[in-house]
């Protein structure tokens, strides 16, 4: 209790860095509405505003015409990287032009699982495993596309990167990406565990330019206000104002 004669402290405040984050924390903790706070985590988007990169399409070879559609995280079973594989084999099927790039660290039996997969569907050539990335903004430069082919994703900080280097990305409706994106308007959101349907959204934003630069505008708009690491401290700056 405070000393006889001073007000009583204020009322404790919350932070979570999302909304979704924040509804477990009520569910699990006897707090009272408007006690809990959701603050983003911030992004140094000016870092990843990068000129258009080739190194990429040189060191594979791959010509002008070739889409490159990449993705950005460690290797794990929540990331669908399987679905990603049975997606770019139903595009294989139809078109030679696509090639798909992961950059995240994989050690586990799972990555020989993905490795054994991508040779049944024949797609070595097709899809690369580039290992553990230090420099994201120089991935996402390479890229044409972003894709997040989540089945269970928290706040994705690599779908707000993408966004910040002017991507259009395609996200699946996973958690998390429901509270990046708006379909249609920054990014391109999918139903998780589908192959069809990634496959669908990568062959429609390659053909609709005029969509892809919307989104690419839209998104890196949308990253610059709303997620960059200055909104995200004085977010807190306000809390701790307020509590003062």
């Amino acid at each position: 209790p405070p000393p006889p004669g001073h007000p009583p402290p204020p009322p404790a405040i919350n932070t979570t860095r999302s909304s979704s984050a924040a509804s477990d924390v009520y569910k699990r903790q006897p707090l009272k509405a408007g006690k809990i706070r959701v603050i983003y985590n911030g992004v140094r988007t000016a870092e990843f505003q990068h000129p258009h990169s080739d190194t990429l399409r040189q060191h594979f070879g791959w010509s002008r015409e070739a889409i490159i559609v990449g993705s950005l995280g460690n290797i794990r079973s929540a990331k669908g990287y399987d679905i990603l594989l049975r997606a770019a084999a139903l595009l294989n099927d139809r078109s030679e032009s696509h090639r798909f790039v992961v950059a995240g660290q994989g050690k586990s039996g799972l990555y020989d699982d993905l490795l054994r997969l991508r040779a049944e569907l024949g797609l070595e050539e097709t899809v690369h495993f580039l290992g553990f990335n230090d420099d994201p903004a120089g991935f996402l430069s390479n890229l044409d596309l972003f894709l997040l082919s989540s089945t269970s994703e928290g706040f994705s900080i690599a779908t707000i990167q993408a966004m910040a280097a002017g991507l259009p990305v395609i996200v699946t409706r996973s958690g998390g990406p429901e509270e990046i994106v708006t379909h249609g308007e920054n990014g391109w959101m999918i139903d998780a565990g589908s192959p069809p349907a990634i496959t669908q959204a990568v062959e429609k934003l390659a053909m609709d330019r005029e969509l892809c630069q919307k989104l690419s505008e839209s998104g890196r708009r949308h990253a610059t206000t709303t997620f960059d690491i200055d909104t995200m401290l004085n977010a807190y700056q306000n809390v701790y104002d307020a509590l003062l």
